[in-house]
């Protein structure tokens, strides 16, 4: 069964985008880059009031996920990935759901 991971990516400095090319432009095409080698697909929306995006990463069940995590935990061992992150310098992370 699939399984979905769902965080939202907001820019620090408050800018706001037209739509997720423009933040694609300013910030690149977060979380997609891996999507061959973590076992996902993934799809980016705006967020409300245009100051980041939500992406959504579909696994093809948990322990796809849990993999990825672990990948993600073991470059960067003080990153809480059910909390808020900085993703870069510019860009805080904040996890919203998985299931």
């Amino acid at each position: 069964m699939a399984f979905v991971r769902t965080e939202n990516y907001t820019a620090k400095n408050g800018d706001v985008y037209a739509d997720v090319a423009a933040w694609v432009a300013a910030h690149g095409n977060t979380c997609m880059g891996g999507a061959a080698a973590h076992g996902y697909t993934g799809a980016h929306t705006l967020l409300e009031g245009g100051n980041g995006i939500k992406v959504v990463l579909t696994y093809t069940d948990e322990a796809a996920h849990t993999a990825h995590m672990d990948v993600i935990k073991g470059a960067n061992p003080d990153v809480d990935l059910t909390g808020s992150w900085d993703h870069s310098d510019a860009v805080t992370c904040t996890f919203v759901s998985a299931v």
